[in-house]
């Protein structure tokens, strides 16, 4: 059975998809998805004890910040990046560092015929021998997360929902697996394309379109100063760093408002320590206040 929610519940508290399992379609894509949730955690919510997971796991964080207890060692989280749990690991995750911590959990387990099967098991060893379960978001996979779930929601003809949603977890699945394997990669060489490299700072800023400091981390996450990156930016497009990265989240924003997302919780979301800066930069951006525009 899937329990069926409102879709505003999606922003406004956890909501939690438990399944007997997602039933093997072929041969291709024989996975079971045993758990989705979608999960928000403010200063002050209960957050569950440590805990031995029950199956594997994928956590996506789409925004705020965290820390990640795992096997023992602790771990930074924020928006745009991943943590990958096996069965059997320890694990904890906290928001000790204010605001709201939103994030997706898949429970997953892949049959031994699915063509990922093994690299799953090569991704187990890697994290068993305390290499960090976090990697960053270079592939913009919250939409795929987000269609998974309403695919789930939306269950007019329930096999082919399950067949969609199958398909949808084998492909984030793969894509991260892929991501554990080349993490230790630069992200950018200075051989590469300028339009490669123009693609993985849009693709980033995209990605982390949440983090208000985001442009802090760019140099640290793609392996160039913040300077470089800035004049190649402008060089290749005309455009500013800060005011594509201040675009983004406007439009962001704007978009959430069309939505009727209460004013409160955009500003929570793309990181404003209070909705009074949120309202000045909006108004600063579009010449109007967050409410004229809802």
């Amino acid at each position: 059975m899937i329990t069926k929610l409102p879709s505003n519940k999606l922003i406004e508290s956890l909501t939690e998809f438990h399944f007997e399992k997602l039933y093997e379609l072929s041969s291709f894509n024989s996975i079971d998805l045993l758990q989705y949730s979608d999960v928000q955690y403010n200063h002050s919510s209960a957050i569950p004890p440590q805990h031995r997971q029950w199956c594997d796991e994928i956590t996506y964080v789409y925004g705020g910040q965290g820390t990640i207890l795992h096997n023992g060692k602790t771990y930074e989280i924020s928006s745009g990046q991943i943590h990958l749990c096996c069965k059997e690991d320890m694990h904890q995750i906290f928001n000790n560092k204010g605001g709201t911590l939103r994030f997706y959990c898949i429970g997953y387990d892949v049959h031994p015929e699915n063509p990922l099967y093994k690299l799953v098991q090569e991704i187990r060893k890697k994290v068993s021998q305390s290499e960090s379960p976090i990697i960053n978001d270079s592939w913009e996979l919250r939409s795929a997360f987000e269609h998974t779930l309403f695919t789930l929601y939306n269950q007019e003809n329930p096999q082919l929902s399950k067949h969609i949603a199958a398909c949808s977890l084998n492909y984030i699945l793969s894509v991260i697996l892929n991501g554990y394997l080349q993490k230790n990669t630069p992200k950018i060489k200075k051989s590469i394309p300028k339009e490669n490299m123009l693609f993985q700072i849009m693709g980033y800023l995209k990605s982390n379109v949440y983090d208000i400091n985001a442009l802090k981390k760019m140099p640290t996450e793609l392996g160039y100063s913040y300077s470089h990156l800035s004049h190649f930016f402008s060089d290749t497009t005309g455009k500013n760093l800060k005011e594509y990265f201040l675009s983004l989240r406007m439009e962001t924003a704007h978009s959430h408002l069309k939505e009727n997302v209460p004013v409160t919780t955009v500003a929570e979301l793309l990181g404003y320590s209070s909705i009074h800066t949120f309202s000045r930069a909006y108004k600063a951006y579009f010449q109007n206040s967050p409410s004229d525009h809802k």
